[in-house]
């Protein structure tokens, strides 16, 4: 601790403001408040770059602002940060909140500067509260869903867990909890790094009876209707204790084939992590169209299950098995000068009918610009009936809530500031002149 910061730690604490009565600048003010977390901050966009220390202060008023010490004097006053002791601050300049990423109710802000003191207050010490939360309602989370204005805390019960190796709480890859926020209203829960880390340590220590979460500082987002909340850089994740609540490693993958909806195909790209899983899925499907914006060669089918619709790609191998003569042939058969721009009938025929195609999920399916879903193998829709209803246990359980999920095999990153999850896109555009003629491509 400097010496400036040791001297105010033994002061007298008579004369200072409160939150409330803050002016802006660099005028000559000093606070009293405790420290009740911090924080480093990264720029995502610069791969990480350190920015500085992001604190939140809490006075006697039950009033809460945030302070921020920039990179360069980080070291200077990490040393003397601990969570939950009372400090006096002195010369620091008040500025206004940015408008987006608020992480408190306050207007103002307070900026560390060179000539700034910070020290812990041992003596009369104000009585002020452990903690206070920035705590929003489901209908209050939609609102700022996608604003990016107000990072907000959530309380909630877990009703199920995934995640890949949850029992290592050294690591840091993603974690998806269902989270019931609100009687009757689930949402999801994903946290990522530090906040995953923590959390994993929550498991770890066996006890599933802890399942009520108080998580701090989520960024919320929607996506085809359900609520996503996001953990950032500021999460904190504290745990109370419940009833027991569904845990599932995903480490070793999904080993049997799952027959799902296409709904329940994009609720598990969204919800799964792409590192450990390549599983195969049953999903019925009518086939509506043939795409053919990017030649025929490699069929890209528009389907549909009555709900949700979504792109299946099939590869001349499998498509051989459907039509019996390979795409070379075809183009043969149909133009044998090569120049005509009619689409197989076989390929024409295909739209009105209904098939089982097995699914292929890869890595690929996870990243932002994937546009499709691969089709491994089409069989008679009856091979559906004979695989049963039940999903897996290894699936993260989405039958007790209607899964609205706009199904396609687009895919957009919403990561923000590492603060987000993969999701599918909404449904892909109508297929458009599916049953135009176009030019054979050999692509």
């Amino acid at each position: 601790m400097s010496s400036s910061a040791a001297q105010i730690a033994h002061a007298a604490v008579d004369e200072y403001s409160t939150f409330a009565s803050l002016r802006l600048g660099r005028t000559v003010q000093s606070i009293v408040a405790r420290l009740i977390r911090f924080w480093d901050s990264r720029n995502v966009n610069k791969n990480g770059e350190f920015m500085g220390i992001t604190l939140l202060l809490l006075d006697e008023m039950d009033s809460v602002i945030h302070a921020f010490i920039p990179a360069n004097r980080a070291s200077h006053y990490r040393p003397s940060l601990k969570a939950g002791c009372i400090v006096r601050l002195e010369r620091f300049e008040v500025a206004r909140v940015a408008h987006m990423y608020k992480v408190t109710e306050h207007q103002f802000l307070i900026r560390f500067l060179p000539s700034t003191c910070l020290g812990e207050v041992h003596t009369d010490a104000p009585v002020i509260k452990s903690e206070r939360f920035m705590m929003r309602r489901y209908d209050q989370l939609q609102v700022l869903a996608n604003t990016n204005l107000e990072l907000p805390d959530v309380v909630g019960e877990i009703r199920s867990v995934q995640g890949s190796d949850l029992s290592n709480d050294s690591a840091t890859t993603r974690v998806v909890v269902r989270f019931l926020i609100e009687p009757n209203v689930t949402v999801y829960l994903t946290l990522w790094d530090e906040a995953a880390s923590t959390f994993r340590g929550l498991l770890k220590s066996g006890d599933k009876s802890k399942d009520v979460l108080l998580v701090t500082t989520v960024n919320p987002k929607l996506f085809g209707g359900n609520l996503y909340l996001n953990s950032t850089q500021g999460t904190s994740v504290g745990a109370a204790s419940s009833p027991a609540f569904t845990c599932v490693d995903t480490l070793e993958g999904i080993k049997r084939k799952e027959p799902v909806s296409i709904g329940e195909l994009n609720a598990f790209i969204s919800n799964s992590d792409e590192q450990t899983q390549e599983p195969d899925f049953l999903c019925k499907a009518l086939v509506v169209g043939v795409n053919q914006e990017n030649g025929w060669f490699c069929v890209e089918l528009a389907v549909d299950d009555g709900k949700d619709s979504a792109t299946f790609v099939v590869f001349d191998k499998e498509m051989t098995k459907l039509t019996g003569k390979e795409a070379a042939v075809l183009a043969l058969d149909e133009d044998p000068n090569g120049e005509g721009d009619e689409l197989p009938r076989c390929l024409e025929e295909l739209a009105g009918k209904e098939f089982v195609f097995q699914i292929r999920v890869t890595p690929f399916n996870f990243t932002p610009n994937h546009r499709t879903f691969t089709v491994s193998t089409i069989t008679e829709c009856n091979t559906l009936e004979t695989c049963g209803k039940e999903h897996d246990d290894n699936i993260l359980p989405n039958r007790e809530v209607e899964v609205t999920l706009a199904a396609s095999s687009s895919g957009q990153s919403v990561l923000g500031n590492r603060t987000g999850v993969e999701y599918a896109e909404a449904n892909p555009p109508e297929v458009k002149g599916a049953q135009k003629k176009r030019k054979l491509s050999s692509e």
